[in-house]
């Protein structure tokens, strides 16, 4: 945080123009602090998708590879070592050892810590994600290492991995990471609804995974309505 005196002088810099946005943003950050315990509450999915309780016809598909499509070999040695590659990288994210950025192999805990700095290994803060200043490395951990796990590229690996094989297991990974990730990353709470960007670049990972795994039967009751009210806020 900077010292008083160098916001006395930002302040005498600005236009009034920029003083007037700058208070009009601090008071939507304070009314939106207000609004979180109402935001929380869970949406009925009626509300959600314009009066739809089915959603299995609604949107688009990703992905058009059968089911276990190349767990069936055609004897090309090729196919067989990027199916491998695969595999092996899905049982690394099953253990929930990732590999990111400067971090190597990394044990997140189980259930994972989506919260954790895991090269510094420092929490990073839960408290309303307004007032985290992510670029104080200090009080908050390197942002970076804390979003990195949670753009969840590896649920799209998961997905992969289960449309490729068949195996139930992946696509139950996906859920469990999923499940894990919104028990601990409350809406307006902590680093992970710090960022626009993040919630952005989480989505499509989102969207990739659930539409590779969306005929396992892991996806109904109370898991969707969770899942699309994270979506939804």
């Amino acid at each position: 945080m900077q010292s008083i005196e160098w916001y006395i002088q930002r302040m005498r810099a600005m236009s009034p123009g920029e003083l007037a946005w700058r208070g009009k943003s601090c008071a939507i950050d304070v009314l939106d602090r207000q609004l979180v315990p109402l935001r929380r509450r869970i949406i009925p999915l009626s509300k959600l998708i314009d009066g739809a309780e089915n959603i299995e016809t609604l949107g688009y598909s990703v992905c058009d590879v059968p089911l276990g499509q190349w767990a069936i070999s055609d004897d090309s040695e090729l196919t067989d070592e990027l199916y491998n590659r695969l595999l092996a990288r899905a049982e690394a994210i099953l253990a929930h050892r990732l590999s990111f950025l400067d971090v190597e192999d990394c044990y997140l805990g189980d259930p994972i810590d989506w919260n954790y700095d895991f090269e510094s290994h420092r929490p990073a803060p839960m408290t309303w994600s307004g007032s985290i200043d992510y670029r104080d490395s200090a009080s908050s951990g390197d942002c970076k290492l804390v979003w990195e796990p949670s753009r969840h590229h590896q649920l799209v690996v998961l997905g992969r991995a289960y449309r490729a094989s068949g195996d139930i297991r992946y696509a139950d990974g996906v859920v469990e990471q999923l499940d894990s990730w919104m028990d601990q990353c409350p809406y307006g709470s902590g680093m992970q609804w710090r960022s626009g960007l993040e919630i952005g670049i989480r989505l499509i990972n989102w969207v990739w995974a659930i539409d590779m795994i969306h005929d396992s039967g892991l996806l109904g009751g109370k898991f969707k309505a969770r899942l699309l009210n994270a979506v939804y806020r």
